[in-house]
């Protein structure tokens, strides 16, 4: 009867705290890997799941708008078929990491967080993170930042023991700015407002 109590004990402090186990989750799911979520307006997020990212194709939906994400294409509808949008980085070898759908400062943005082609002797990729404005039947892409890089290696490939396969991401984001509609990005030490 006493581990009974227990166990219900637990079960309710469990339900009590779930709002603020619940608020916490969202701020995590909110924020990227590698990313620092500023002050100002984090604003409604959908984003891909893994899967998803992985086989390089998604589809986003807030009401009637629809973004469906391919590996070559981005294709925008909201119940009618508005736009064809090229993906900024396309390529057999491009890893999707992130990508997101969300509203700040009144205007709708998409987030893309990848890894590029392989380039060069070393074969190094770049994390680029991009971020575009939806604007009716097209997407205009306003920044495009490398907050990591890394060497690839292939799928399946031996790896030697080297002392560093990437470098540390660098912290990056987007904050409103107050009142005045623009919304402030920061990637390390680059910052600027759009």
């Amino acid at each position: 009867m006493v581990r009974n109590m227990r166990l219900q004990h637990r079960l309710s402090t469990f339900t009590f705290s779930f709002p603020r186990w619940a608020a916490a989750l969202g701020v995590v799911l909110m924020s990227w890997p590698g990313s620092t979520v500023g002050g100002g307006e984090i604003g409604q997020a959908l984003a891909c799941s893994t899967s998803e990212l992985k086989a390089k194709e998604c589809l986003l939906q807030q009401g009637p708008l629809r973004l469906q994400f391919r590996a070559e294409t981005i294709v925008i509808s909201d119940g009618t078929w508005r736009g064809l949008v090229d993906m900024p980085i396309r390529g057999e070898q491009v890893e999707w990491v992130a990508l997101r759908y969300r509203e700040m400062a009144g205007r709708q943005l998409v987030e893309i967080l990848l890894w590029g082609e392989p380039s060069g002797e070393a074969s190094l990729q770049s994390l680029t993170w991009i971020v575009g404005e939806l604007k009716s039947a097209d997407i205009d892409f306003v920044l495009s930042e490398v907050v990591s890089k890394r060497r690839f290696v292939e799928p399946g490939a031996k790896v030697r023991q080297l002392a560093s396969l990437s470098d540390q991401r660098e912290p990056f984001g987007l904050k409103t700015v107050d009142g005045q509609g623009q919304i402030h990005w920061w990637a390390g030490r680059r910052s600027g407002r759009f």
